[in-house]
């Protein structure tokens, strides 16, 4: 069994769009996720109502007034501190005298003046200046962690999303590549291939159970044809042998050509024609050419002379052959009809022990014309009754009583002509208790 590789090429292309709508859908959702991060500090950025935390500035800068009692040697390290922590720049003023310039931006004609009072005079004015992005460190900096924190959100995911396009795609190819191994096997000549995903709930798991189905018909095929061989030999081998026994003895002297010897061959020569008539039937019914000569005919007639033409076979073995036929008009083939008849006694006989009986009926059902045929044989058991209409099937009692020879052929012949006359063609079967086989067709008005 071929080792499968990692990923062929429909695994290639499924991983391959999984993986692109997996990173289209990442990219869409963090440039969303940007794009609301952006208008929301643009927002607070621009919101004019926006109150920077500068009360602490203004008393700093009043503690450094009194302290000194002026300006000129007032310590403004608490001032300048405060103002490089709040991100804004000042401009402190004392009459016309600028007595503290701490400017980190550039002025951006929006700074708010705010005054310094002491006592009940105000001693100077402080401007103070914003950045001009709008934004205090501390936003700037929560705003490059969220961006910093979406960059490896998407590339996690990014991650994620190749990892479990890989795992579905090899997932998805697995089973297929085993299914492919089967059916190749198959090929190969290995009929008991199957395929092992048919328990699966899926159009995979439907699709083995549907190659499993026919790996097992055409098993099934094969190993009837190899029967039909064995079959075929084996029906035509016993009517030959005794064809040639006999026309030996007359031709060496050894017999005469008595009226028996004759009709011991006649027969033979009939069981022949019988045989290769239904494999004819049977090939004629396959290429849809089984043609019919229709004609208004009673059933009972025809069942009556199929009776008489296997009398002497019933009487051979002690089978006693009860007729009930009633009038049971039809339009048919006369010579298929008797053939379904004489098909179904047949069987009947073969399947029956000595000094049986077996009953061939007629009559009139309502709309319907019925044939039917009971015997008192090993009957079938209800998980082969589905079969027995198939051809060249042999049911498990013809197996095992070596005497009821054929092919298998008959009971199939049986239903390809009933079907060709809109009939059906039913059984009522039990191990034990003997079978009917039951034809109906359209009565004829």
């Amino acid at each position: 069994m071929a080792t499968p590789k990692l990923l062929g090429p429909l695994g290639r292309r499924a991983a391959a769009g999984s993986l692109a709508i997996a990173l289209a859908s990442i990219a869409i959702l963090a440039g969303v996720m940007l794009a609301l991060l952006d208008v929301d500090l643009g927002s607070a950025a621009h919101d004019e109502t926006r109150q920077y935390p500068t009360s602490a500035i203004i008393s700093a800068l009043r503690a450094a007034y009194l302290a000194s009692n002026g300006w000129d040697e007032a310590d403004f390290s608490s001032a300048i501190t405060l103002a490089h922590l709040e991100g804004v720049g000042l401009t402190v003023t004392a009459g016309r005298r600028v007595v503290l310039r701490v400017r980190p931006y550039p002025e951006n004609g929006s700074a708010p003046s705010l005054a310094v009072e002491a006592g009940d005079r105000t001693v100077a004015t402080v401007l103070v200046e914003r950045p001009l992005s709008g934004l205090l460190p501390s936003e700037i900096n929560l705003q490059h962690k969220l961006i910093d924190g979406i960059a490896i959100s998407a590339l996690v995911a990014a991650l994620l999303a190749v990892s479990s396009a890989l795992l579905a795609s090899r997932r998805l190819v697995a089973p297929l590549h085993k299914l492919a191994v089967a059916v190749t096997r198959y090929g190969a000549g290995d009929r008991s291939s199957r395929a092992g995903e048919a328990k699966r709930g899926d159009e995979i798991g439907d699709l083995a159970s549907a190659f499993n189905s026919m790996a097992a018909h055409l098993e099934r095929e094969d190993y009837l044809r190899r029967s039909l061989v064995a079959d075929v030999a084996h029906e035509l081998r016993t009517p030959l042998a005794i064809l040639r026994a006999q026309l030996d003895a007359i031709s060496m002297g050894i017999a005469e050509p008595t009226e028996q010897t004759l009709g011991s061959l006649s027969e033979e020569v009939d069981r022949l024609a019988r045989f290769v008539d239904d494999l004819g039937v049977l090939a004629a019914a396959e290429a849809a050419s089984l043609r019919l000569e229709h004609e208004h005919v009673d059933l009972a007639e025809i069942a009556a002379a199929a009776a008489s033409r296997l009398a002497a076979r019933f009487a051979e073995r002690g089978i006693f052959l009860e007729q009930d036929l009633r009038p049971a008009p039809v339009s048919g083939d006369p010579g298929r009809l008797e053939q379904v008849t004489v098909n179904l006694l047949t069987n009947a006989e073969k399947f029956s022990p000595s000094k049986a009986r077996v009953v061939l009926r007629v009559s009139c059902d309502g709309n319907e014309a019925v044939l039917a045929v009971s015997d008192d044989g090993p009957g079938i058991p209800l998980d082969e009754q589905g079969m027995v209409f198939e051809r060249f099937y042999r049911g498990s009692s013809a197996a095992r009583e070596r005497r009821t020879t054929g092919s298998g052929v008959g009971l199939a012949v049986v239903s390809e002509i009933v079907a060709a006359h809109g009939g059906t063609v039913e059984i009522e079967s039990a191990p034990g208790r003997g079978s009917t086989f039951i034809v109906r067709l359209s009565a004829a008005m």
